[in-house]
Formats: structure tokens, C-alpha cells, sequence
């Protein structure tokens, strides 16, 4: 028996004999282990289980033992008890009945510790819960055939994109299900492919919906094989890109669209690589310059060849300005040179395109050509000058200003000066500031035209301003520009003020005149009774 028990003492399985009734004939010391962990009483032989176990786990034991009485069949279970740390001991019991002639002799109970295989159990069923979890509730399409073709699994993605619930494909092909008829074929030659072990990866499938809409999916098929490396299953995995197909074909349009608009502006456009030499212009800007894109790019001129030579510095500035990235979009006019050597007045809107670590890698230009308007705008300026007459305005969105030439000379001001409604009223004579302040303030509330005179200093002397303002409204009625002139016209009140002085003196001559007149009638009528009344005597 010390031999047998040695070997059973080096088994790392619980051994516990026991009578039909359930007393201890013989444990081993790994059944000792157990039950120590379990925290019931030590084992101790001739003594009944029932006595080291808790009323609940004695009960079940007893049932356990009276089925096997009663069946002489071995009887296997698998309880969790929880250990004197406080964790959860999973443990598979055997109850094995020993009958010798006909009768129940004894009962070997064989225990073995299954926590870890029941952790590693639930674990991999955790694991398959939250992969069909994910798998159901993947925001991507995932579907999957058998090598037939037959769809055995489909998730919920799959169900709201096509109408289609799982009931309604599982089983059914899917070439036949989810396909129009002419694009059948072309997708048996990739399951083929697949099915003969060769991924394929990023296909775009056209699929009907149930309500008959034709999606585009992009998708990539996978083979998935036995362990006799025989396929068995094709998982189809990608997403829905009917969206941004139509969102490319909505793009490519517009594109043809913006080109054709571009090439038909009366605007030119030029692209400018970082070395300012031009990628690409169109049939407006040829027509302005006098140069083919072609000619031009050949020729590895950059921007400053079509530049007048006294306004290179300023257009080198703008374009550091932009190639830096410290400005993104600007406006400017310069002096251009054609082709033939001619001088053009141009005008540029000029914005920069970044890529995602910020860098400047093209700047695109609209170009005008505006000399006309260049000559009407001297013209415009020196009959301004002669007249006395300065414009502006201010838009009432930005609360921009704007001056022309003769307003900053009628102000004083030099043309550095930032034009605004500051600099305006810090001009006006002292006397006559609030009064202009209440006509702007009554504008601004009322948006009506106004016409007033006040006076400024400018340059220690005085002068005096006739100002006329207009509001300009949109579609809406809403003011959205502030405009007028303001004209000097201290010279003609010098003058009326003299032809009112010249008038008055002739009014007050041509008074004490009707007075001398009015006095002299009456000496006459005077004299003319006497002389009656003389004659009416002699008579």
C-alpha cells in the first residue's frame, strides 16, 4: 500500500476512495491540496466528507452519490468554488462506482483543478463574442462564401447599405443575389481566382440593393483554408464608395467645368512653380502677353521677364511674401512688358497652395489687363485735381476706406496714410466737429443721403469742404457701401462772400438813391404848387 500511495501522491489529480456513504477510506496529498484551497476542514480518513463541507456543497454531493448508487454509472461534474484567497477555483470531478459481485464496494472520486482551462475557456469565448461583435458591428462591408460561392455570413454594415437582411442571403449565391446580370461574369473569374488561393486585393464590385440602386463596393477577397490547406471559405472585407465615386465624377465636372470657364475668362490664368517659373497658363494669358505656354515654358523665363524694370522691386516683395507663406492672397497692379516690348498696366490676384506640412508648392494667379482703365483713372485723377474734387468710399462690411488722390491732398494727408473716419474727422475745424459728427450719426441710423459744409485745418490754414454721401444697398436692402466726393471750396466762398459784399454796397447805393430821388420829387411838387399858386394869383 506504501508503494501504491507514493505513485498516487505524485499525480496531480485529486484521489479521494469513498464508501457508498460517503466515508473517507483513502486521499491523496493532491486532494488534501484541494481541499485546503477550498478552505474546508483538513481530510481525515474514516471520517464522512459531508462533515468538511459547507451544508450547500454537502447537498450537492449527497445527490451526486445516491444517483450513482442507484445508476452504478460514473458521474462527471464541473463546480467552481471559491478559494481561501478569495479567487475562483474551477474543479472537474469523476465519481466512478467499484462493483464486485454485483454490489457497490466503493466510490473513487477523481478531482482535478480546470481553472485554467476554464480561464483560457472563457477568455477564447470572450474573444469570439467580441470578434462576432465586431464582425456584426463593423462599420465596413464583410461578407463571406463558402467555395461554392454561397454566402454563410453577413453583418449588419452589409444590411443597412443593401436592404438585405441576414435571413434574406444567407444560402444564397451571391454572384446571382447581389449582381446585375452583365457584371456576373466578371466577378465568377475573381472568385475563381480566390478560390485557387490568390488573394485579390481592392476590386470594385458594383452590387444591387433590394430596392434595385446600384452601390459600388471596394473590396478585397481573402481565401481562407482547412488544415489540409484546402479552401473553404472566401472573406470578403472593404467598404461602400458609391459616395465618393459620385463625389469624384461630381468633381471631375466641376473641374471640366471650372477649366472651361477659366479658359473662356476674360481673366488669364498663370501657375507658378516655387522658382516663379510658370507651369501652366491659358489662351487669355497668351493673348495678354503675347507668349505661348509653350514659348514661355521653353524659354525658362520666370515672372520677372514680363515685369516693367522700375516695378521689379515691389513685385519682388510680393512674391517672397507669398512663397514664405506669410500671405496667402493679394491684390496688386504693376507695370507688365509683352512679348513685343509693349507696356501694359496689369492687374493680379495672386494666391498660394500649401501641402499638409504647410509648404508653398504653387502659386496661381489671375491676371487682367487693365491699361484703358489705367488712362481713364489719370484722366479721372487729373480732372479731380483741377477741380478740386476728391471721391471715397468705405464698405460698410470690412470698414475699409478708400481715398483718391485729390481727397488725401484736399485732407493734407500724405498717400501712406491709412485712410479711415478717424483720420477724417481729426481734420475738421474744432467749431464745426460735433455738427459733423451728429450729420454722420443721423446717416447711420437713417442710411439717407447727406450734402453739408464744414471747414478743417490743413497745414495751419483753414479751408472749407462741401461733402456729398450716397449709401449703396444689396438685394436685400441692406447697406453695404458708404460713398461720396468732398470738394474744396474755399475759393468760390472767397468769391461769393466778395459778390455778397458787392451786393449789399449796391443795394444800400441803390437805397439812399430811391431816398434822394423820393426827396427830390418832393421838392419839386413843392416848388410846382407854389409856382400854381403864384400863377392863380396873377391870374
Amino acid at each position: 500500500m506504501n508503494y501504491l500511495e507514493s505513485i498516487f501522491n505524485s499525480i496531480d489529480q485529486g484521489i479521494i476512495i469513498l464508501t457508498p456513504e460517503g466515508e473517507v477510506l483513502f486521499f491523496n496529498r493532491e486532494a488534501g491540496n484541494l481541499v485546503s484551497r477550498w478552505g474546508y476542514s483538513p481530510l481525515t480518513l474514516t471520517e464522512s466528507i459531508f462533515q468538511i463541507m459547507p451544508p450547500e456543497a454537502g447537498e450537492k454531493v449527497r445527490q451526486i452519490l445516491a444517483e450513482v448508487k442507484t445508476n452504478n454509472e460514473p458521474f462527471h461534474y464541473v463546480g467552481d468554488q471559491k478559494g481561501v484567497d478569495g479567487n475562483i477555483i474551477y474543479t472537474e470531478s469523476a465519481y466512478i462506482p467499484v462493483v464486485e459481485d454485483g454490489a457497490l464496494t466503493h466510490i473513487n472520486l477523481l478531482i482535478r483543478d480546470v481553472t485554467e482551462n476554464k480561464i483560457f475557456e472563457k477568455r477564447i469565448t470572450g474573444m469570439a463574442t467580441d470578434l462576432r461583435n465586431l464582425f456584426d458591428q463593423a462599420n465596413a462591408v464583410i461578407i463571406s462564401t463558402d467555395n461554392c460561392g454561397y454566402i454563410t455570413d453577413w453583418n449588419r454594415h452589409d444590411r443597412d447599405l443593401t436592404g438585405y437582411s441576414k435571413n434574406d442571403v444567407l444560402t444564397k449565391k451571391m454572384v446571382t443575389m447581389l449582381l446585375a446580370e452583365p457584371d456576373r461574369a466578371a466577378f465568377e473569374e475573381l472568385l475563381q481566382q480566390v478560390i485557387k488561393g490568390k488573394p485579390v486585393l481592392n476590386v470594385e464590385v458594383p452590387i444591387l440593393s433590394s430596392a434595385g440602386n446600384r452601390l459600388t463596393f471596394l473590396l478585397s477577397a481573402t481565401p481562407r483554408t482547412n488544415s489540409s490547406g484546402q479552401v473553404i471559405e472566401v472573406i470578403f472585407i472593404g467598404q461602400d464608395i458609391t459616395e465618393r465615386r459620385w463625389i469624384e465624377q461630381e468633381l471631375r465636372t466641376a473641374h471640366e467645368r471650372l477649366v472651361f470657364h477659366i479658359e473662356n475668362a476674360p481673366l488669364g490664368f498663370i501657375e507658378w512653380d516655387h522658382e516663379l517659373k510658370v507651369k501652366s497658363w491659358t489662351k487669355r494669358a497668351e493673348e495678354i502677353f503675347g507668349w505661348s505656354e509653350r514659348e514661355f515654358v521653353e524659354s525658362g523665363h520666370t515672372g520677372f521677364r514680363l515685369i516693367y524694370d522700375e516695378d521689379v522691386p515691389q513685385a519682388t516683395k510680393v512674391a517672397e511674401e507669398l512663397l514664405s507663406g506669410e500671405v496667402e492672397r493679394n491684390q496688386v497692379q504693376f507695370r507688365n512688358v509683352t512679348k513685343d516690348g509693349s507696356v501694359i498696366w496689369c492687374e493680379w490676384f495672386n494666391s498660394v497652395l500649401k501641402n499638409k506640412e504647410g509648404k508653398v508648392i504653387t502659386i496661381m494667379s489671375l491676371v487682367q489687363d487693365i491699361t484703358e482703365r489705367k488712362k481713364n483713372e489719370f484722366s479721372l485723377e487729373e480732372a479731380q485735381t483741377l477741380a478740386h474734387l476728391g471721391n471715397w468710399e468705405i464698405d460698410l462690411r470690412t470698414q475699409q476706406a478708400t481715398w483718391s488722390a485729390e481727397t488725401f491732398r484736399i485732407l493734407g494727408y500724405a498717400h501712406e496714410t491709412q485712410p479711415s473716419l478717424q483720420a477724417y474727422l481729426d481734420v475738421i475745424h474744432p467749431e464745426d466737429r460735433d455738427n459733423v459728427k451728429s450729420i454722420i450719426g443721423f446717416s447711420t441710423k437713417t442710411f439717407t443721403p447727406q450734402s453739408f459744409y464744414h471747414r478743417i485745418h490743413r497745414h495751419r490754414a483753414e479751408r472749407t469742404l462741401f461733402i456729398v454721401a450716397r449709401y449703396e444697398f444689396d438685394a436685400d436692402q441692406k447697406p453695404i457701401r458708404l460713398y461720396g466726393t468732398m470738394m474744396d471750396v474755399t475759393d468760390i466762398t472767397k468769391k461769393e462772400r466778395k459778390l455778397k459784399h458787392a451786393v449789399e454796397e449796391l443795394e444800400a447805393y441803390k437805397s439812399s438813391l430811391e431816398i434822394k430821388v423820393d426827396e427830390r420829387t418832393r421838392e419839386l411838387v413843392q416848388a410846382l404848387a407854389k409856382e400854381k399858386e403864384v400863377l392863380e394869383m396873377k391870374n
